[in-house]
């Protein structure tokens, strides 16, 4: 069972040697089961800038499993996309991200905790 999804922010950071990232993902491992969503590992492989950025994204996103999605997934992604664009500016991405969350009653941990908010019944926990 899951128990806690990985945004993208947190592994950015691990990304860039950032110590209370890479802290909180080894607590998280050890406690419990996060998962990456795999809008995460797109954002992170495109935004690799060169094979040897790559190559550190691909190593760090073989630490964790990735979660698998439901074709609901992307028709609440949309519902909560309608409701929340305008008025909270959150992405498709993080519309998917919530949504799977919200599926799955996990919480979701993010450095964009301004973005998740928005989504009535997530969870959303700010590790630092």
């Amino acid at each position: 069972m899951t128990d806690l999804v990985i945004d993208t922010s947190l592994l950015v950071d691990a990304l860039r040697g950032v110590e209370a990232s890479e802290d909180f993902l080894v607590t998280a491992r050890r406690s419990g089961r996060p998962v990456v969503h795999p809008v995460v590992e797109a954002e992170l492989i495109v935004g690799a800038r060169g094979r040897g950025e790559l190559k550190q994204v691909l190593k760090l996103l073989a630490r964790f499993e990735s979660l698998a999605m439901e074709p609901i997934d992307a028709r609440t992604s949309l519902r909560l996309l309608g409701r929340h664009r305008l008025g909270g500016g959150v992405s498709w991405e993080d519309c998917l991200l919530a949504a799977t969350a919200l599926r799955l009653s996990v919480p979701l941990a993010t450095l964009n905790d301004k973005h998740f908010r928005v989504f009535r019944g997530l969870e959303v926990v700010r590790p630092y």
